[in-house]
């Protein structure tokens, strides 16, 4: 009886808890769209303006000049994150570029919530952490660029979110191969993320871990086997 009556009276201040952090999420939402709401590059022709070119290239929804094709050819950059902005209209539009890309920043934002919580945050102290890394200089003034950040860290966090519940059940694996095969497919830099994670699978050797070993660093092996041969 005891129990009962503790648990109706906790139920409300959980429910607080949860409107209080949505809105919280629904506020920086707004403000992350209203701030980046641009139809510029948000750089004097850089990393954006070759994603923005290579997106041209792959974009089913219209031709592509000459440029376009010449950048994506000589693009030291992975594919995914241009093939996002191209197929849902980013190419054509700079404006949809950056909402596409703000997406990305926001599911940034619940991924690092949710890896947090996995990790064994409270509720108030993972949603005060990700509050202050959307609040960082740095992020939100990535955030008006059209770069592949946003896309990787996304990758990379639900790598990481998958891995801390891998305990409860091996199919995270799964997830946090595919998440890690993504990363390196959007950044480079997501190499070395594949090789953390290899060697964390020959470490802990769950089930199926060479498979998984595969599924991790195949797509980035045969991108590089592609780019050799092109």
């Amino acid at each position: 009886m005891i129990d009962v009556l503790s648990r109706e009276k906790l139920m409300p201040a959980v429910r607080w808890s949860v409107l209080l952090q949505v809105a919280g999420f629904v506020v920086i939402a707004a403000v992350y769209l209203t701030w980046t709401w641009s139809r510029g590059l948000g750089d004097f022709g850089g990393d954006s303006a070759v994603y923005v070119l290579t997106a041209r290239y792959f974009s089913p929804w219209s031709e592509y000049p000459d440029v376009a094709a010449y950048y994506a050819s000589h693009s030291p950059y992975p594919p995914l994150y241009p093939l996002f902005l191209a197929i849902f209209g980013g190419a054509e539009s700079t404006l949809v570029a950056h909402v596409i890309t703000t997406v990305f920043w926001l599911l940034v934002f619940l991924s690092l919530y949710f890896w947090l919580r996995a990790e064994g945050f409270t509720s108030w102290l993972a949603a005060l952490v990700t509050l202050l890394f959307a609040t960082l200089r740095g992020t939100y003034f990535e955030a008006q660029t059209l770069h592949s950040e946003a896309a990787y860290l996304l990758a990379a966090l639900v790598a990481l979110a998958a891995v801390a519940s891998a305990e409860k059940s091996g199919r995270w694996y799964v997830i946090a191969a595919v998440a890690v095969a993504t990363s390196s497919l959007i950044r480079s830099a997501g190499l070395s993320l594949v090789a953390a994670f290899v060697l964390f699978l020959l470490w802990r050797r769950p089930r199926y871990y060479k498979s998984l070993s595969l599924i991790s660093a195949l797509p980035f092996l045969l991108w590089n086997l592609f780019c050799r041969a092109s």
